[in-house]
């Protein structure tokens, strides 16, 4: 580290940068965030592209001084007229998003374009983006499908997932649900969850691949065993009106892993309507596999035996009581009373008992 700092003070922008990293990074010396802003400040006024985008990303981030947007944007721009890719690809964020610098989706546009030509994976799929959803440019989805091309083929699983469904649904480039379940599962075996739904669906539905119900399981319940987004109550909600051969507490746990809906976030009466995706949870729930296998607080998969049931209802079960009030205020409450008489029957015929109140969590 000594001879690293006798070329640093002798004015050398590059060996600036890299002590700058190393006391950002803690190798060789203490971590010291501010130490390392101050190297990078060094550097980046020697006109150091790459110092100047560390900068900007201390300031973007605040680490090591205060986060100001408007100084990040500042600094990019500087590494970016020296056509510095990360920059480029930052400061094509910056217009996107609004962040320091006026909304300028066609700015962002060129920048992803000129990153992307440089051969970065990350601008390669904003540009497919930008192609694939008409921003800044007219929608064009075969464009959109040759630039997700180049971004799979260096390995980026989101890519490689949208390029899947771009071949499945024939958009952009001729159906082929063969070639889509082979991307799918090149983003699914990096654990993209959506990936492993899509792979998933195609088993189950026979789509480029002979229909396999257990492969169809398993990529599913993959997907549910990495936490709760949108996409698994979307996928759940395409099995059960279809009749998929997919095991019904497979579905439950995407049903319930599925982020829920604006109305079901807003705790409706219970007098209402229950949504499309409560009214399949209640309609799996009268299932012993899913009732006495599945959380209906997290999701997750269970040993029989080891779910407690609400006691309002004696039909969901939860893993505890933390799962049990984490699920109160956003569905459960609404619809505790509609559960009652739907609990699973055991191997001996009884349903467990109910008759709490459920007008509060039940204990």
């Amino acid at each position: 580290m000594k001879c690293f700092r006798r070329a640093a003070a002798k004015g050398n922008a590059e060996v600036q940068h890299i002590v700058g990293v190393r006391f950002a990074e803690g190798r060789g010396v203490p971590k010291d965030e501010e130490e390392a802003t101050e190297w990078f400040r060094k550097a980046a006024g020697w006109g150091y592209a790459m110092a100047q985008c560390s900068l900007a990303r201390c300031y973007a981030t605040g680490k090591g001084l205060d986060q100001h947007s408007v100084a990040a944007c500042a600094w990019y721009l500087k590494a970016a007229d020296q056509s510095h890719t990360e920059a480029l690809l930052e400061l094509a964020r910056c217009h996107a998003d609004s962040e320091g610098v006026d909304y300028d989706d066609e700015a962002a546009l060129e920048l992803y374009r000129e990153a992307a030509d440089k051969g970065d994976a990350d601008a390669q799929f904003a540009l497919a983006h930008c192609y694939h959803w008409g921003k800044g440019l007219e929608q064009d989805m075969s464009t959109a499908a040759e630039w997700y091309h180049k971004a799979a083929d260096q390995g980026m699983a989101e890519a490689q997932n949208n390029l899947g469904e771009f071949h499945a649904a024939g958009a952009g480039v001729p159906q082929d649900c063969a070639n889509a379940v082979a991307w799918f599962r090149k983003a699914a075996d990096e654990g993209l969850a959506n990936a492993q739904c899509n792979l998933g669906l195609c088993y189950a539905e026979g789509k480029g691949v002979d229909q396999d119900p257990e492969e169809a399981a398993e990529w599913l319940s993959k997907a549910a065993d990495q936490g709760r987004f949108p996409f698994l109550g979307l996928v759940a909600m395409r099995i059960v009106p279809e009749r998929l051969s997919v095991p019904a507490d497979v579905v439950a746990r995407l049903l319930l892993r599925g982020e829920p809906t604006e109305a079901e976030a807003a705790a409706p009466d219970a007098e209402e309507e229950p949504s499309a995706r409560m009214q399949a949870i209640c309609f799996l729930a009268s299932d012993p596999d899913v009732g006495r296998a599945v959380c209906f607080g997290c999701g997750a998969a269970a040993s029989r035996g080891k779910l407690a049931p609400c006691s309002g209802c004696a039909t969901a079960r939860f893993c505890n009581k933390e799962c049990l009030r984490a699920a109160w205020k956003p569905w459960h409450k609404a619809h505790c009373k509609r559960f009652v008489g739907k609990a699973p029957r055991a191997a001996d015929g009884s349903a467990g008992s109910s008759g709490a109140d459920s007008s509060k969590p039940p204990a």
